[in-house]
């Protein structure tokens, strides 16, 4: 768990996009809304036990710190698809608060 929350946290890979998202999912909460900042972080959670459960049932794939060589890096690739779509919804949610598509 602690290299799927590193990579995904990492300064050179991730710089902006897993904040934005945590600050997103929070504007959300804070605009009333609840189904969708609950959706994103239900995602989220089953997304890093799926990155931790390939750590731990392949440790033959030869994970190591160079990004190059560490498989996780591809599979945080999704993540950080599915943050881009996420944030503007989040957003939006956040600004029409109560209002938003339940």
């Amino acid at each position: 768990m602690r290299l799927a929350l590193s990579t995904l946290f990492d300064y050179d890979l991730w710089l902006v996009a897993v904040p934005l998202a945590l600050v997103a999912v929070a504007a959300a909460f804070a605009g009333g809304a609840r189904r969708l900042p609950a959706y994103a972080i239900l995602v989220y959670v089953f997304m890093v036990a799926g990155f931790t459960y390939g750590t731990w049932a392949f440790p033959s794939l030869g994970f190591s710190r160079n990004p190059a060589l560490n498989p996780i890096v591809r599979l945080t690739g999704g993540f950080i698809l599915l943050t881009l779509v996420l944030v503007p919804l989040l957003l939006a949610s956040a600004w029409r608060g109560r209002d938003a598509v339940e």
